[in-house]
C-alpha cells in the first residue's frame, strides 16, 4: 500500500469487456479461481476475496458531423 498509488494487489489483471457474457465470462473465471482451505472450526473455510471494479463507458456517433463522443 502506498499513499500516493493506493493499494497494490499482486496479479491484479485488467479487461476489456464489450457485452454482458464478456462481464459472465470473467466473473466464472475468478470463482474457479477461489480456493478454500480447513481451518479448526471449519473444514472447508473460504478466506477468498474479489474485487471487482466497472467503469461503464457509452460511445455514440453524431449523425449531423459524424463525430464520436465517449461518456464514462
Amino acid at each position: 500500500e502506498d499513499v500516493r498509488t493506493g493499494v497494490y494487489v499482486e496479479n491484479l489483471t485488467e479487461e476489456l469487456v464489450s457485452n454482458a457474457d464478456d462481464v459472465t465470462r470473467l466473473l466464472l473465471r475468478g470463482l474457479a479461481n477461489r480456493r478454500i482451505g480447513a481451518t479448526s472450526m471449519n473444514m472447508e473455510s473460504s478466506r477468498s476475496h474479489c474485487v471487482f471494479t466497472g467503469v461503464i463507458e457509452s460511445r455514440c456517433k453524431s449523425l449531423a458531423d459524424g463525430i464520436s463522443s465517449v461518456r464514462t
